[in-house]
């Protein structure tokens, strides 16, 4: 009798690609260069999208000499999300390049916040002196 290790089932087999809000694609990425090496298309059955690009990771370390942990993997934001994200930060050029004063103080009202675990940690630190006068020389010389 042969021993057969069974994988659990991720996610049900009945729910489909449509409704988890999938995206196009995966990109895998060298950690060290930031360099796609390959990409890959997700099916209908996600269980089946992880086993296959699971295999071809391997595949990849394999031929590298690299380990799973030295790639990252990128994965394409929905197209709303996208759009969002865009237009927001054209709006935040939009009101640098005008000088709307009134606007960059309201987001930093609402976004400049630090939360009060940082703000402690960081407090505790506040007797280390810092070095803003170096003893060394710059070569070539900083003018």
């Amino acid at each position: 009798m042969k021993k057969v290790r069974e994988v659990p089932k991720l996610i049900p087999s009945n729910v489909k690609r449509s409704n988890l809000n999938q995206p196009d694609f995966f990109a895998f990425c060298e950690k060290s260069t930031g360099a796609v090496q390959f990409r890959t298309e997700p099916s209908a059955d996600l269980n089946y999208t992880v086993e296959r690009m699971a295999g071809l990771l391997a595949m990849q370390c394999l031929v590298r000499g690299s380990d799973p942990e030295d790639f990252d993997v990128l994965i394409a934001a929905e197209q709303a999300f996208a759009k969002q994200l865009l237009s927001r930060a054209k709006e935040l050029l939009e009101q640098e390049a005008t000088g709307d004063r009134a606007r960059t103080e309201n987001w930093f009202k609402k976004y400049a916040v630090m939360p009060p675990e940082l703000a402690a940690a960081l407090a505790k630190g506040s007797d280390i002196p810092v070095d803003v006068d170096p003893d060394f020389d710059f070569h070539p010389p900083v003018h």
